[in-house]
């Protein structure tokens, strides 16, 4: 197991360069390739590596499973709201999906969102 490297850094310009290499292979596959993110740097404290590994999973497998379309990467801050807050206390914007994902019903969601929470310390 590789010990945690924590740094402070801009998570938009690490976004950026994962985003990079998947970008390429979703134009080659004919998807249009998105990646929004906020005009003023979105500073972090976490393992640099390891959160570049865990978004290039994600986004690879978003350009590797999705046939047409587009993918889309976003990065949305928000601000904590203490460290009493839990993920189920948070007011995100999230689509309306089905309330259970059949095989029937993945075909007809055209979305799929992968959301990160910071819970803070603990």
């Amino acid at each position: 197991q590789l010990p945690n490297q924590v740094e402070t850094f801009d998570f938009v310009d690490l976004a950026q360069d994962v985003c990079a290499g998947p970008a390429d292979t979703a134009e080659a596959k004919g998807l249009a390739f998105r990646v929004e993110f906020p005009p003023s740097p979105v500073t972090v404290s976490a393992d640099p590596t390891r959160i570049a590994q865990v978004l290039r999973n994600l986004v690879e497998n978003a350009v590797r499973y999705t046939s047409a379309g587009q993918v889309l990467v976003r990065v949305d801050p928000f601000a904590s709201q203490g460290s009493d807050a839990t993920p189920a206390s948070r007011a995100l914007p999230m689509p309306d999906l089905p309330p259970v994902a059949t095989p029937d019903s993945l075909s007809t969601l055209g979305d799929v969102r992968f959301v990160a929470l910071d819970t803070g310390p603990g």
